[in-house]
């Protein structure tokens, strides 16, 4: 199996075999990517189901995991990447706790790590 075979065969088993298929370059392989993310972890996510923010609180996480991918190019050090990787989580759950209508959701920080760690590692970044 050649390199680009095994890198498909990797996303494939990541994030299903639509996303295995399209080009690398495809902007909907961000939301795919986020979407894979969120349904792994969502098992854990109590009160997101029915919450009247829901589909804003994912769609704002599938924004800002999309420019975390898109900055890693300016990341040169482990140290930046840990900075980088603990701001988006501790800003994602901010986001979360600080809902404006019905109750806050309680994202940990392990959930948060999950959902980018799959996104990222999922889109082969």
């Amino acid at each position: 199996m050649n390199t680009q075979q095994q890198r498909r065969s990797l996303i494939a088993f990541f994030l299903g075999t639509q996303a295995a298929i399209i080009d690398q370059d495809d902007p909907d392989l961000v939301p795919i990517a986020g979407r894979r993310a969120y349904r792994d972890l969502s098992r854990t996510l109590h009160g997101i189901g029915s919450h009247p923010e829901a589909d804003s609180l994912r769609q704002d996480t599938y924004e800002t995991l999309k420019s975390f991918v898109t900055d890693l190019q300016d990341v040169r050090t482990a140290d930046e990447f840990d900075k980088q990787h603990d701001d988006w989580c501790t800003t994602t759950i901010s986001r979360f706790a600080k809902t404006t209508s019905g109750p806050d959701i309680q994202l940990h920080y392990g959930q948060a790590q999950k959902w980018q760690a799959l996104h990222t590692n999922g889109l082969g970044s």
